[in-house]
């Protein structure tokens, strides 16, 4: 299954990607910072979400991005 995973570098995303891909699931990451070596989209822009979704087509979304605190 294609799953998009937003905020895959984050706490609970970075945990959930290699146990998606363990079970065999074609991942898409996304992720804030160009140092993670996946696509990097700003959530606050719909256009690029709008985008991301046209292009990874995925069947299920985790989305765990979030701010901060």
């Amino acid at each position: 299954m294609r799953i998009l995973v937003t905020g895959a570098g984050g706490f609970v995303g970075s945990r959930l990607v290699p146990e998606l891909a363990a079970l065999g699931h074609d991942i898409i990451p996304t992720f804030h910072t160009k140092n993670t070596g996946g696509p990097v989209v700003d959530m606050t822009d719909q256009a690029a979400v709008e985008l991301l979704v046209a292009a990874a087509r995925p069947e299920r979304a985790y989305h765990l991005a979030a701010q901060s605190s």
